[in-house]
């Protein structure tokens, strides 16, 4: 109730300074805040909480039917003055998942991860970890993940990154878990809906680089091939943590959690379906769809396998390896005036072109490449023609 009457209050004796109302806002966020946290320390200690034997190791396919079978009924709670919360998987979340650190750091938090059991036709079940490429690049391939249980302690194993994307294409990294992580670690279930429509709400978990737990109610804005984004009720902090897990309402993951929206300096073109009240960057946080899991797998089974398709205005011109991305476009106008579009986070392979201002009067335009192992390199698209010739440009600067 004192959280209505403070809202009454400010509608009552409007209008307000600005001022006056950001102290309002300021008040409820941090009584929300502290809900929240005293909600998480009362799920610690309700029957949902299961316990850990670390005397034996259990199989795969135990720790599997193990959370499949806590997470069989999970759903979404809205209370009225506080953040959602899905109760079951809140009450294990430190076993779901983790903090990442460099094996050489051990006690520098780079960012989290989550566990997950990939179905992969002809391979054994086994326990993966999942983050992003911008965790993978902060700690080199040999880490060790810590699951911060305190019951009956904390657990820390060695793992390996074997494979990695771009931080601005396929931003997730795979981990490869030791066995014995299955004393501690839960499997979260994949979406089978890696792609919704329609503004819904979402959960993110994880740990930022101090090693605190976080929680946050989000709602998805905006469905991209390599990205979905998402808005916050409150601002997005850079220190939140990269890696986490986003769930949607029924506690299957949906995404690996990338923080800060990441707008260019010249600012963002955005596209036609996002909604104008988006557009505050500050209240957005990107996340990469689940299915860009497996595009690593595969790439890992098959180099170069992976490799989507580029398009342009109809055109297949090419193909971007899982550790490229497109990092701007030259637009080069009939009367010979040109712009550079320098990256936008809601480019997406397969529909550039509507990104093109004044599209219809482009003569060509040039597509650059950068990350992976070959040399930055471009794809020069003529639009009058038809045709599209990539050009290799080892001396171009393009910053990864």
């Amino acid at each position: 109730m004192l959280l209505l009457g403070l809202a009454d209050l400010a509608v009552a004796q409007a209008p307000l300074r600005l001022s006056k109302m950001s102290r309002i806002k300021d008040v409820l966020s941090s009584l929300n805040r502290h809900i929240d946290s005293a909600v998480l320390k009362t799920l610690s200690s309700q029957p949902y909480k299961l316990p850990i034997d670390v005397k034996t190791v259990p199989s795969v396919e135990q720790v599997r039917q193990t959370a499949a079978e806590l997470l069989k009924n999970a759903a979404l709670d809205k209370p009225l003055i506080q953040t959602p919360s899905i109760a079951p998987l809140e009450q294990n979340i430190h076993r779901f998942v983790f903090t990442i650190s460099s094996k050489h750091e051990p006690n520098k938090i780079a960012g989290t991860g989550f566990v997950f059991v990939p179905d992969i036709p002809g391979k054994e079940p086994a326990l993966w970890g999942a983050t992003t490429t911008d965790v993978a690049q902060k700690t080199g391939s040999e880490i060790v993940v810590t699951f911060h249980t305190k019951y009956p302690q904390d657990f820390s194993f060695p793992a390996t990154i074997i494979q990695q994307g771009h931080p601005d294409g396929v931003n997730a990294a795979l981990i490869r878990l030791p066995a014995q992580s299955a004393v501690v670690a839960l499997p979260i279930e994949l979406s089978d809906d890696p792609f919704p429509f329609g503004e819904q709400p979402l959960m993110a978990y994880g740990f930022d680089t101090n090693g605190n737990f976080y929680k946050k109610g989000l709602a998805l804005s905006f469905v991209g091939t390599d990205r979905l984004i998402a808005k916050s009720p409150r601002p997005v902090s850079a220190e939140n943590g990269n890696g986490g897990l986003v769930v949607n309402k029924q506690g299957q993951a949906l995404g690996i959690y990338n923080t800060t929206f990441r707008p260019n300096k010249e600012g963002t073109v955005f596209p036609q379906q996002t909604s104008r009240s988006t557009q505050a960057a500050s209240y957005l946080s990107e996340f990469t769809p689940i299915s860009h899991l497996m595009h690593l797998f595969k790439e890992h089974e098959t180099p170069h396998s992976a490799a989507r398709v580029l398009l342009f205005d109809g055109m297949q011109i090419g193909k971007v390896e899982v550790d490229q991305a497109v990092r701007r476009m030259k637009v080069v106008y009939k009367n010979q005036r040109s712009v550079l579009l320098p990256l936008n986070p809601f480019w997406t392979l397969s529909t550039l072109h509507e990104f093109v201002p004044d599209f219809n009067y482009a003569s060509y335009v040039e597509i650059y490449i950068s990350g992976g192992k070959q040399a930055p390199h471009l794809y020069k698209v003529d639009l009058e023609k038809r045709l599209a010739k990539k050009i290799f440009q080892p001396t171009l600067r393009l910053t990864d």
